[in-house]
C-alpha cells in the first residue's frame, strides 16, 4: 500500500491497463532515487511538494516514489520533483489534477480557521481524485470525519483562486 495515502474512493487503480502494468513494471525497476532535499534544488526553488515524491506517480500507480531534480517544474508556490521526462510532461498538461488541494496547505485549518499552514506528506490522504495534506493526525482525522463537507468546502474556495498568484479571493 501507500504509506500516508488511504484511497477514500474506488480509483483509477482497479481499471489497469496493458499501459498501465507497463509503466508499473519499469517503475519497480527503475533504480532507487535518493530523497531529494531542497539542497539539490537551485537556490532561490519553492519548497518541494510532497517532500520531493512524483505526483504523477502517485496519482497514476498510487504509491510514494522520489522524483529527480533533474526533472522539476514548479506550480503554485512548490517545486514538483518527476521520476522522469514523460510525467513531467504529464503534470505540466493539467498541474491542478496532480497537485494537492490548496498548494499543500491544510485544508481543515484554513477553511475553519483561515490558518495558512503546510500540510506534511505523512499525513497526506487522498479523497476521490484529490489529494490532501494535514499539520496533524488531528486535523486529518477531522477532514476524515467529515470528508464530503471539507471537499466541497474546498471545491468552493479553489473556484475562487485567483490562478495567477495562488490567492483565494473572498
Amino acid at each position: 500500500g501507500v504509506a500516508g495515502v488511504n484511497a477514500a474512493a474506488p480509483t483509477a487503480m482497479a481499471q489497469t491497463s496493458a499501459v498501465a502494468q507497463q509503466r508499473q513494471t519499469a517503475a519497480t525497476q527503475a533504480p532507487p532515487v535518493k530523497k531529494p532535499e531542497q539542497a539539490d534544488l537551485p537556490a532561490g526553488s519553492p519548497p518541494l511538494c510532497f517532500d520531493g515524491c512524483c505526483p504523477v506517480t502517485l496519482k497514476t500507480l498510487n504509491k510514494w516514489a522520489y522524483g529527480n531534480p533533474q526533472f522539476g517544474a514548479v506550480h503554485r508556490g512548490r517545486t514538483y520533483l518527476f521520476t522522469g521526462p514523460q510525467q513531467r510532461e504529464q503534470f505540466l498538461a493539467a498541474p491542478d489534477s496532480y497537485s494537492p488541494v490548496f498548494a499543500g496547505k491544510d485544508p481543515v485549518l484554513l477553511l475553519d480557521n483561515q490558518i495558512s499552514q503546510d500540510g506534511l506528506r505523512e499525513y497526506g490522504f487522498r479523497y476521490g481524485d484529490e489529494f490532501y495534506l494535514f499539520a496533524s493526525k488531528e486535523t486529518k482525522a477531522k477532514f476524515e470525519a467529515s470528508h464530503q463537507t471539507y471537499a466541497a468546502g474546498v471545491r468552493q474556495a479553489m473556484s475562487q483562486l485567483n490562478t495567477t498568484d495562488g490567492v483565494i479571493r473572498r
